[in-house]
C-alpha cells in the first residue's frame, strides 16, 4: 500500500481537533440479521460541540483562517445543519465569533425542529444566527455579511456550504486513509464503503484516498439532498479540484464511486419511512444512534441494497457514521407517533 498520500496531507497545516483513529466497530447483530459483514467507522465520536465528520474538514479550514489572522467565521446550512454546529464549536474553541446563516425549511416544520437539536446547541455555543428564506442566495448573503464585518474592523473567514472545498476535502482523504489502514490491520479490505452524500466532499475524499492507496473497495454515496442528476458530477468536480491541490494528476475513474439515488425522499431533512425504520432498528439492535438527515437515510439505503442483493451475502461493508445524532431532538415528535412505537 503506497502511503505517500499521508506525506502530502502532512504538508498542509491543520488544527488538532481529532482523537484519531476513530473507532472501527463491527455491527454484530445487524451483520447476523442481514448475513453481511458490516462495520461502522465512528466519526460521530470526534470534535468540538458533539463531533462528526465535518471536524476533519474544519481542522484544515480553521488552520487556514487562523493563518490569515481571521477573528470571525461565517458559514451556512440548513436549520438543523451538523456542519454549522461543528463550525460554531470550532469557532468557540479558537476564540472566534461564529456567524451562522440558517436557511428556513421549504416545508412547514414543528416547534421542536425550529428550536431544538442543532439550533439550540448553536445558540448555546454563542453563535450569532441569521435566518434566511429558502430562496435566498446564501453565498451572496455571506459575502455581504463579510463586507459588513470588515467595515466594522473584523476579519471574517467564510466556510462554504457543507464545509466543502478542495482544502477541506483533505480531511475526508485523511478519513479514507485511516479507514483503509484499520481494515488492513485486521487482515482484509472492505468490498464496499457506504456513507451519506450531501455536499459530496466526504465521498470525494474517501475515493481519492482509496485510489491513492490502491484500495479496491467501491465507494457508495447515498444521496440525501435530492435525487439531482448532477450529484455525480458534483463529486467528480471536488475530486478534480482536490487532486490538483495535492498534485495527484491521474484521473479517478467514475467506476470507483457511485452516487446512489432513491433514498432522499421529498428532500433534504425531510423524513422517509425507510429512514425512520432504519434509525429505530440500529438503535434497538446495536445501541447506536444515527441521525434523521444523513446517516438514517444512508443506513436505509445500505439495508435496502443488501435486501435487494445489490450488495451480496458475505460481503464486507464499511458504513461511515458521519455523526449528527444531536438533530434527533429536533425530530422528537416524529417518533411520538404510535405507528413507530410498536
Amino acid at each position: 500500500m503506497d502511503l505517500s498520500i499521508k506525506n502530502k496531507l502532512k504538508s498542509f497545516p491543520r488544527r488538532n481537533y481529532l482523537l484519531t483513529p476513530t473507532p472501527l466497530e463491527k455491527m454484530v447483530n445487524i451483520s447476523k440479521d442481514y448475513k453481511v459483514d458490516i462495520w461502522v467507522k465512528r466519526e460521530d465520536t470526534i470534535g468540538p460541540a458533539g463531533g462528526g465528520n465535518k471536524t476533519r474538514k474544519l481542522a484544515f479550514l480553521l488552520a487556514d483562517a487562523l493563518n490569515k489572522d481571521c477573528d470571525s467565521l461565517i458559514t451556512t446550512g440548513s436549520f438543523q445543519s451538523n456542519q454549522v454546529r461543528q463550525s460554531a464549536g470550532a469557532a468557540a474553541k479558537e476564540g472566534m465569533q461564529a456567524h451562522l446563516v440558517l436557511r428556513l425549511p421549504e416545508h412547514s416544520m414543528d416547534k421542536q425542529y425550529m428550536t431544538n437539536g442543532n439550533v439550540f446547541l448553536c445558540q448555546l455555543l454563542g453563535a450569532k444566527i441569521y435566518q434566511v428564506n429558502f430562496e435566498c442566495d446564501r453565498e451572496a448573503y455571506m459575502q455581504n455579511l463579510a463586507n459588513t464585518l470588515i467595515e466594522n474592523s473584523f476579519k471574517p473567514y467564510i466556510v462554504p456550504f457543507g464545509g466543502t472545498n478542495a482544502l477541506s476535502t483533505l480531511g475526508a482523504v485523511d478519513l479514507g486513509v485511516e479507514a483503509a489502514e484499520q481494515a488492513l490491520s485486521l487482515g482484509f479490505e472492505f468490498d464496499y464503503t457506504v456513507l451519506a452524500s450531501g455536499s459530496g466532499g466526504t465521498v470525494a475524499g474517501v475515493a481519492i484516498a482509496y485510489h491513492a492507496l490502491g484500495i479496491k473497495s467501491k465507494v457508495l454515496g447515498i444521496e440525501v439532498l435530492s435525487d439531482n442528476k448532477l450529484a455525480s458530477e458534483k463529486v467528480t468536480k471536488i475530486i478534480d479540484e482536490t487532486g490538483a491541490l495535492i498534485g495527484m494528476h491521474e484521473k479517478i475513474k467514475s467506476s470507483d464511486f457511485s452516487i446512489i439515488k432513491g433514498y432522499a425522499g421529498e428532500g433534504y431533512g425531510l423524513p422517509t419511512e425507510g429512514m425512520k425504520k432504519a434509525l429505530q432498528l440500529i438503535a434497538q439492535r446495536e445501541g447506536l444512534l444515527l441521525d434523521p438527515v444523513y446517516t438514517g437515510k444512508a443506513m436505509a439505503g445500505l439495508l435496502d441494497l443488501i435486501s435487494r442483493k445489490n450488495i451480496p451475502p458475505g460481503a464486507k461493508v464499511l458504513f461511515i457514521h458521519t455523526g449528527g445524532s444531536q438533530a434527533l431532538f429536533a425530530y422528537r415528535d416524529l417518533f411520538n407517533n404510535p405507528e413507530f412505537n410498536t
